[in-house]
């Protein structure tokens, strides 16, 4: 069965609603140790709580989320991302979501190309 794309999108927003709170665990190596989890920047914008593995990726995104350096981790730090979560937290993190847009991402490549290089721009 065929679904326009808009038909997915609100089905995945529909199901994300439905997060007490958003989960990320990886397994850290080579290629996941430097992958920019953008789902993240999603379950922000929905203002859900995250509890991730700590990454150097995800430390732009610390002050926001919870997270774990070691498995263990993620059963405490989930029941405190409950704890924590309110209305001002809600907003802050759908605020700081809001920054991660593709224009803002297309911008700071921009100009970090004109630092190195401003001949091309």
């Amino acid at each position: 069965m065929h679904y326009p794309m808009y038909t997915l999108v609100n089905q995945l927003a529909d199901y994300l609603e439905a997060f007490d709170v958003a989960i990320n665990p990886q397994i850290l190596n080579e290629v996941t140790i430097g992958n920019y989890p953008r789902k993240i920047d999603e379950y922000l914008a929905m203002g859900k709580p995250v509890v991730a593995t700590a990454t150097k990726a995800m430390e732009i995104f610390a002050e926001h989320t919870y997270l774990a350096k070691e498995p263990n981790e993620y059963i405490p730090l989930i029941k405190k991302a409950l704890a924590e979560n309110n209305s001002s937290r809600i907003q802050a993190r759908i605020t700081f979501a809001q920054t991660h847009t593709w224009e803002n991402s297309v911008k700071a490549i921009y100009k970090a190309i004109q630092s190195v290089k401003p001949e091309y721009c």
